[in-house]
């Protein structure tokens, strides 16, 4: 009886362990002391073996805190709260709210900002690359398209013009008949906007698409109730959209599009419907105009229209001599006295229909002109877009930008049949003697983009001068080419790695911000300070 008092007071083991100790190993094999020292509980050990393993596999302190999150994320997708908690002093965390229904974490790690998903399939995105990824309806469910028909319209008034260039065969006829929209689009991304009569507010950006720029009144179509419906060309409609959505989530660097191959522009305005004759009178278009007056007295300016005309003209017969036997050959047809060693003998002598027939083979096999010869000419490389007039605000970066402002351009590519390729030339033939140099419009987004990426030198020198646009295919931008003696009113501008800035002839600060507020700021103010800029 006081056995079964004591085993109810104090339990079956405790009794065992007082009075049969002798025996703990012998007579009880079910006893094993480890399972009655404190264990840690499970949930514990998962933690120490996930902060074991942030130590030696995603630490961001020692990686690229990108990566880390994307291991954690990856490997460990129930810790990364308490992974970004723990490292909120690189990471910062930020909810923003883009709609009712549609909330995003975003992070930000220097100059790129990130989605992070942590519900249902865990995952850190490029936020730039999220935005592009979005189809149509997505980036209207997100951020409500403007209406820029009646945006349009408001904001038209008395004296306002748009310019439309044509060939000069098409003039006549346009003057009885009015501007017929048409479906001759540009290129892919506005390839599905119908039947529209493309149009631009300065007449000196179309001066490509034809002989002759027309003057619409505007303002007169207005007046006379006139109002056909109008749009962006189709790809800037959506790209005013991703803008907005790259705004509210912090992308400071956010670039867009581009479509300048394709020949297109966020200022273009298309009308849906024909435009009559009596809107309608030929302008004067004033870049032309300044090139035919000064071609005949200037050098500088008859070296322009050279690389103009030139570019424009495209593929030669005469650069690609060494083509003519397969030009014969596919025919089926090697004339008996063709010496493939020597094929310029027969270029010459070949008639002018031969020689149309042989640019037209070439240009439908244009696969085989090898682009990647530096030494292969420039109209490979190059679409022609218009002439950059005197006064013109350029940029031009290099890491030897502090020599260029005390000196000029003193060096530059001589010869403009071979611009495509440069920078594949030695220094011996770059820096031999002054000639064409490259550099973009100040404040092109081209420029914006080539300052935040130091992608031709860390530093740069903001100048004035006239030069000849166009389009670069293989670096996919609008490049300047202009005369390096040609260059006035050069202004250095220095980059620490952080922020740019203009500085004094003493070496001092004037301004500084980021790249375009910096060459905003001289443009705007160059008269002022022109006797201390350097």
């Amino acid at each position: 009886m006081a056995l079964a008092v004591r085993i109810s007071m104090h339990g079956p083991k405790d009794w065992i362990l007082t009075n049969c100790r002798f025996s703990q190993q012998q007579n009880f094999d079910f006893y094993n002391p480890a399972e009655y020292s404190p264990a840690k509980p499970l949930y514990e050990q998962q933690d120490q073996q996930f902060w074991s393993f942030v130590k030696t596999e995603a630490n961001p302190t020692v990686i690229d805190p990108a990566v880390a999150l994307k291991t954690v994320l990856n490997n460990h997708p129930d810790h990364a709260r308490a992974f970004l908690n723990a490292y909120q002093n690189i990471y910062d965390m930020k909810q923003v709210q883009l709609n009712e229904a549609t909330m995003l974490n975003v992070v930000k790690l220097g100059r790129n900002v990130f989605i992070v998903t942590l519900d249902g399939f865990p995952e850190i995105k490029n936020a730039s690359d999220w935005i592009y990824e979005l189809g149509e309806w997505e980036l209207d469910e997100l951020v409500a398209p403007k209406d820029f028909n009646a945006e349009f319209w408001d904001g038209v008034g008395p004296g306002y013009y748009l310019y439309h260039a044509t060939s000069n065969d098409n003039l006549e006829s346009i003057q009885q008949n009015g501007l017929n929209a048409s479906d001759k689009t540009r290129g892919i991304s506005n390839r599905d906007m119908g039947n529209a009569v493309f149009t631009a507010p300065q007449p000196e950006t179309i001066d490509s698409y034809g002989d002759t720029v027309l003057k619409i009144d505007v303002g007169a179509m207005k007046a006379a109730g006139y109002m056909p419906e109008v749009s962006q060309e189709s790809p800037f409609g959506q790209e005013t959209q991703r803008s907005t959505l790259a705004y509210k989530l912090g992308i400071d660097d956010w670039i867009g599009g581009e479509y300048g191959s394709e020949g297109l522009a966020e200022d273009t305005v298309a009308f849906f419907d024909n435009i009559p004759p009596q809107f309608l009178s030929v302008y004067s278009n004033p870049r032309q105009a300044w090139v035919r007056s000064n071609c005949k007295f200037s050098a500088y300016s008859t070296d322009l229209a050279m690389l103009r005309d030139y570019l424009k003209e495209g593929v030669s017969p005469h650069d690609f001599p060494y083509l003519l036997e397969r030009y014969f050959e596919s025919y089926g047809n090697l004339p008996e006295n063709f010496d493939a060693e020597e094929p310029y003998n027969h270029l010459d002598s070949m008639s002018e229909p031969e020689l149309k027939d042989f640019k037209n083979w070439l240009v439908n096999n244009h696969h085989l002109l090898d682009s990647d010869d530096p030494n292969n000419p420039s109209y490979l490389h190059f679409n022609y877009n218009s002439i950059v007039p005197p006064g013109t605000w350029l940029v031009h970066f290099s890491d030897d930008a502090s020599a260029i402002g005390r000196n000029g351009f003193e060096f530059g590519h001589e010869d403009m049949g071979n611009l495509g390729l440069t920078t594949y030339f030695k220094d011996t033939v770059r820096k031999r003697q002054p000639g064409w140099n490259f550099a973009f419009e100040a404040l092109s987004r081209y420029a914006k983009t080539a300052a935040s990426r130091n992608k031709y030198g860390k530093h740069a020198v903001l100048f004035q001068a006239a030069g000849v646009s166009a389009y670069h295919a293989g670096d996919e931008e609008d490049q300047i080419m202009f005369q390096g003696k040609d260059a006035k009113n050069i202004v250095t501008l220095t980059n620490d790695g952080s922020e740019w800035s203009v500085q004094d002839r003493n070496g001092r600060i004037i301004f500084h911000s980021d790249y375009g507020n910096v060459a905003q700021w001289v443009i705007s103010n160059y008269n002022q300070y022109r006797n201390v800029l350097v």
